[in-house]
């Protein structure tokens, strides 16, 4: 399922956004890292923590299918390949960055969320 969600973005950006950036895989993969850090703090943490295989089925399996490393790899290398040197660097660097956040992001809304009941 994740894999098919991937898809539908990527198509979404070849059928109707024309940039020289691979804007479909920065945004998987933020949503992906926001979803790991709802999935890590409020399934794995709070209600099933002996849970390995609902953690393995959510985060390897669906956010694993959805996000990827080697779209990013791909992507940036082909960058590099056309010469926009820039945009390659900041590929990596808005991936990186804005997963982190938005992984910090999903793991405080959760804590915020469950700090109220």
């Amino acid at each position: 399922m994740g894999c098919v969600a991937r898809y539908i973005f990527t198509t979404i950006e070849k059928n109707h956004i024309n940039i020289n950036f691979p804007i479909a895989t920065l945004t998987v993969n933020i949503i992906a890292c926001f979803l790991m850090g709802i999935v890590t703090e409020l399934l794995v943490e709070k209600f099933f923590p002996n849970a390995e295989q609902i953690r393995l089925l959510l985060a390897v399996g669906f956010l694993g299918g959805f996000s990827t490393l080697s779209a990013l790899s791909v992507e940036t290398l082909a960058l590099v390949d056309k010469h926009e040197l820039f945009y390659a660097l900041l590929n990596i660097l808005a991936n990186t960055t804005f997963g982190l956040i938005a992984a910090y992001l999903g793991e405080v809304l959760i804590k915020q969320m469950l700090s109220h009941y």
